[in-house]
């Protein structure tokens, strides 16, 4: 139980640091341009994964030769799991320019990818086939990245991911609070090795309150030993040494009347095409 304590009351903090705007961000914590389209499949058959490693990879390699995208990811979700959670893979896509967006709006371009990644037009179509008999797109969003605590990707193998919306009126309280209270904290967790990094990344499209969340703030671990290693009272010191004095149940109470948590989803690294080391 006190594990379990710990989790939530990580996921709490971590969910807390969200930015409301680009403009928002310090000048030095402010990242280059980055873009994550992310995709949500589900599974209708256990060749999924296998395929995705495969036609999906071989497909996105084709189109990072030709500058469409910077990095193509593939991760499975670990939790929620089963036939009710939304997704069971997510596919991300990375791009340091929208103008890479474009790209893909060619007229058949997708065919046009697919027949030179598989070897020719018939291959391309078998694979077309193969995949309406393993999975489902259910559609795609794409993100902004606004602060990153690390400079770079971490390489980590897992990652969760929460989904969090800032009340309507609060952003610029909310704001003050994140960059001034819990963005220090957190880059001092990293330094213990509680978790290795922390991006925030907000919604650019679709927009609307019937999604996830306006943000998404994804907690990189390299497994679940170092998430179970998290403790309730290192957290509590780690905020006094960075506002001594201060009540941090406090800071959380107000920070709670600023943002709700959505949900959240553990996933894991299956594939990527660029080894980020």
């Amino acid at each position: 139980m006190k594990t379990i304590k710990t989790i939530k009351f990580l996921g709490l903090i971590v969910s807390l640091l969200l930015f409301f705007s680009p403009g928002s961000i310090v000048s030095q914590d402010a990242p280059e341009k980055m873009y994550v389209e992310i995709g949500c499949l589900k599974s209708k058959s256990d060749n999924l994964e296998a395929f995705i490693k495969d036609k999906g990879m071989a497909f996105n390699r084709e189109a990072q030769a030709k500058g469409m995208l910077l990095d193509f990811i593939v991760l499975k979700v670990i939790y929620p799991n089963g036939e009710d959670c939304k997704c069971d893979y997510r596919m991300v896509s990375v791009y340091n320019d929208m103008k890479q967006l474009d790209m893909f709006m060619k007229p058949n371009i997708g065919y046009e990818i697919a027949t030179k990644a598989f070897g020719g037009q018939e291959q391309a179509q078998a694979a077309w086939e193969e995949w309406q008999g393993v999975g489902v797109d259910k559609g795609s969003e794409l993100f902004e990245l606004e602060m990153s605590a690390m400079p770079g990707p971490s390489g980590s193998d897992m990652s969760i991911a929460n989904f969090v919306n800032v009340k309507p009126g609060m952003e610029m309280e909310y704001e003050k609070m994140e960059r001034e209270v819990w963005m220090p904290v957190v880059k001092e967790a990293i330094k213990a090795g509680m978790l290795n990094d922390m991006t925030i990344w907000s919604r650019v499209m679709p927009a609307g309150e019937h999604l996830d969340g306006d943000y998404i703030q994804v907690i990189d671990i390299n497994n679940f030993a170092q998430m179970g290693s998290w403790e309730w009272e290192e957290f509590g010191k780690i905020f006094q040494k960075v506002h001594p004095g201060v009540d941090m149940m406090e800071m959380v109470k107000k920070s709670n009347a600023l943002s709700t948590l959505g949900h959240n989803e553990t996933v894991q690294v299956v594939a990527r095409l660029s080894d980020p080391n």
